[in-house]
């Protein structure tokens, strides 16, 4: 894995984002330092690159994704998956009974489960 590898895929997943959330992210200049930014602070860690950016993408305002940027570097792996584990909990109790189901099935399991598991 290098630099150019994860800049590639950091351009897809704004590219996607984009998409997806097209009155959020419609300057190309926000798209431009969003990539700059996520490219800097991921080192060599796609998933660092997915978690920042769903947490910029829950955002309304392009200003407050603009103003968050420069922090980006700040937040660690640990840091994000908390904020995920956390976001499980505002979706509603149905969907936060089958996150902690899952996990704890997943916790607890003695060894890989194979397709046909």
């Amino acid at each position: 894995m290098n630099r150019a590898d994860i800049e590639k895929y950091t351009v897809q997943a704004v590219e996607e984002a984009v998409a997806k959330f097209p009155l959020l992210l419609k300057s190309a200049e926000l798209q431009r330092s969003m990539v700059n930014a996520l490219t800097s602070g991921a080192g060599e860690m796609f998933l660092w690159v997915k978690f920042q950016l769903s947490r910029l993408c829950r955002m309304k305002f392009e200003l407050d994704i603009l103003a968050t940027l420069p922090q980006l570097a700040e937040s660690d792996l640990d840091e994000l998956y908390r904020d995920t584990y956390n976001s499980i909990f505002l979706t509603g109790s149905n969907a936060t009974t089958v996150a902690i189901r899952t996990f704890s099935w997943l916790l607890y399991i003695r060894e890989p489960l194979s397709a046909d598991a």
